[in-house]
């Protein structure tokens, strides 16, 4: 596909995919949940055959506009293994669209105004490399009736949520810590002013999906039969994988997202943000791993980590990716950490490509085997300590990619 060339290609920029460069526009200490997505989701739960399978862990989009109709929030669900649960992903309706060479940056939240939901899927799915399997908008009133059962919620914000009616603002949601309505709960979601970024405003996504997590504890009761899943493990219509979702324990999780603001990147001043490459596919190789589109060319992975350091794996994913890999699995294992980074293949024709991953992953003790073998991947990958050692360490490390080192800054939202 040629979207995901193109994503490919700016791996160059290898500083960004390690996630060493930039300031965080929203705090890491909201981002609830963050490794949450590794333990018992999406990669965790495959089956037991002598071949084993990616499991179905389908995704679906819901959109949610203010009272006049523009895009204000970006949310993916991700159904859990067997079809109860799963996670709900924020996603920045200003993220940086996934541009070819040569066009100009625009986010992905601005083709809604000219092409509707059916424009917006194909973009975020572009951006995440991801096929949703149903998609819904929503307006604050429809969204209220939707989270009608979760309520009242309790929540914890840095800043008042307004609302501007006929020129006149008010406080809908204070600062702090309140119980709120199903009114209020769908106001964190679509109220937007035109003169407040977008970074001030996220946080009330993950504010507002832990408390419904919170209302669902190990999974509600539902109302009427679950709808049937489809072939691929999926619910046919919106409420049906919504009603799925809730029937299970619900995990919130919320990209982290740095501000555009070069103007070369950014020659029109928008609203703009990008997302960590690294931490996009670990979160769909993660929650979505059936629902991940296409692979480019090359060795297949599947990452297992027993370090509860989410970098760790990211750094993994970013150097397996820069260096023409595709990572289709991510899974926590427990720990502790082993010292060598063992690998699992099955065909020894691949073996010398294998090899050929040594100057960015380090030390591997390989081994030719069918045990745990997972249909589609071609290598399996379990993270020891000398993987760790070796990225810590740039004259063995920083020299095979560049030989460049940067520093960390990260600034509060």
């Amino acid at each position: 596909m040629t979207a995901i060339a193109n994503k490919r290609k700016r791996w160059t920029r290898f500083a960004v995919a390690l996630g060493v460069v930039g300031a965080i526009a929203v705090p890491t200490s909201l981002a609830v949940g963050s490794y949450a997505l590794l333990n018992a989701k999406g990669g965790n739960e495959i089956d037991t055959s002598d071949v084993m399978t990616i499991p179905a862990t389908p995704g679906a989009l819901l959109a949610i506009t203010d009272s006049d109709g523009n895009l204000a929030s970006a949310n993916v669900l991700a159904l859990a293994p067997g079809g109860v649960g799963g996670t709900v992903i924020s996603v920045p309706v200003g993220a940086l669209a996934d541009v070819g060479e040569g066009e100009e940056a625009r986010r992905i939240g601005d083709v809604f105004a000219a092409k509707g939901l059916k424009g917006f899927k194909s973009e975020i799915e572009g951006l995440l490399d991801v096929t949703f399997s149903v998609a819904a908008a929503m307006d604050p009133e429809k969204l209220a009736s939707l989270l009608e059962p979760f309520a009242p919620g309790n929540v914890s914000l840095n800043r008042p949520v307004t609302e501007t009616v006929l020129g006149n603002e008010s406080v809908v949601v204070p600062a702090g810590e309140s119980e709120v309505n199903a009114e209020q709960l769908a106001l964190l979601l679509s109220a937007v002013r035109a003169d407040q970024p977008e970074q001030v405003r996220f946080e009330r996504s993950i504010a507002m999906w832990t408390a419904v997590a919170t209302a669902v504890g190990d999974g509600m009761e539902p109302d009427e039969e679950l709808e049937p899943l489809d072939a691929d493990g999926a619910p046919t219509s919106f409420k049906g994988f919504f009603n799925r979702m809730v029937a299970g324990p619900l995990q919130v999780y919320q990209f982290d997202a740095t501000f555009i603001g070069e103007p070369l990147r950014n020659p029109k001043a928008l609203d703009l943000y990008e997302l960590d490459p690294a931490e996009i596919i670990t979160v769909i190789a993660s929650a979505l791993p059936s629902a991940a589109t296409t692979a480019s060319p090359g060795l297949t992975f599947e990452i297992s980590t027993p370090f509860v350091d989410p970098q760790v794996v990211k750094n993994a994913v970013a150097v397996i990716t820069f260096w023409g890999g595709s990572v289709l699995l991510v899974r926590e294992i427990p720990g502790p950490a082993k010292v060598a980074t063992s690998v699992l293949y099955s065909d020894s024709i691949i073996k010398r490509d294998i090899n050929g991953f040594s100057p960015v992953l380090g030390p591997l003790s390989l081994k030719l085997s069918e045990e745990d073998r997972v249909r589609g991947i071609d290598v399996r990958i379990t993270l020891g300590q000398n993987f760790v050692d070796f990225t810590n360490d740039p004259t063995k490390f920083g020299e095979k990619i560049g030989g460049t080192t940067t520093t960390t800054t990260t600034t509060p939202g």
